[in-house]
């Protein structure tokens, strides 16, 4: 039921929720040009999911005022995916089991296992997850059925 009311929303709103992403690829930078985090994590190096955090916010307003079609949110959906997909991966060989970016403990993802990092994996890539779920079923649903869209 909350996944249905969360779909439910207007267009908008629905991708406009992933704008989450834009500060918090901020913060996974700065973690990284501190030493806390793996450089490649971040998009310094590897990691481009901001790009994911900005569009959300520029697509959801061209959505609310009608300036950019109802593709432009299937066009993110496959961009946020896309760069969720990738930093996911990315993380998987930082791990101490694959060590894919070096042996060196400052390229090693094992920030995520101490407080408050592991809230990262935890909550907000969850959060991210269940935002794309959203949007798939609010882009499945019929036009004319919601409101708020283009």
């Amino acid at each position: 039921p909350v996944g249905a009311a969360f779909a439910a929303l207007p267009l908008p709103v629905v991708v406009g929720f992933q704008a989450f992403r834009f500060p918090l690829e901020l913060v996974m930078h700065r973690a990284a040009t501190d030493g806390v985090m793996p450089p490649q994590m971040s998009f310094g190096e590897c990691n481009f999911d901001i790009v994911t955090g900005i569009a959300a916010l520029v697509v959801s307003i061209g959505l609310a005022t009608g300036r950019l079609p109802r593709s432009a949110a299937r066009w993110f959906q496959s961009l946020g995916i896309l760069t969720l997909s990738a930093i996911l991966v990315i993380a998987l060989l930082s791990t101490p089991m694959f060590r894919a970016f070096g042996d060196a403990p400052s390229r090693v993802n094992t920030w995520v296992f101490s407080a408050p990092y592991v809230l990262l994996p935890a909550t907000l890539v969850l959060l991210a997850i269940v935002g794309h779920v959203a949007l798939a079923r609010a882009l499945a649903a019929p036009e004319g059925d919601r409101a708020g869209t283009a």
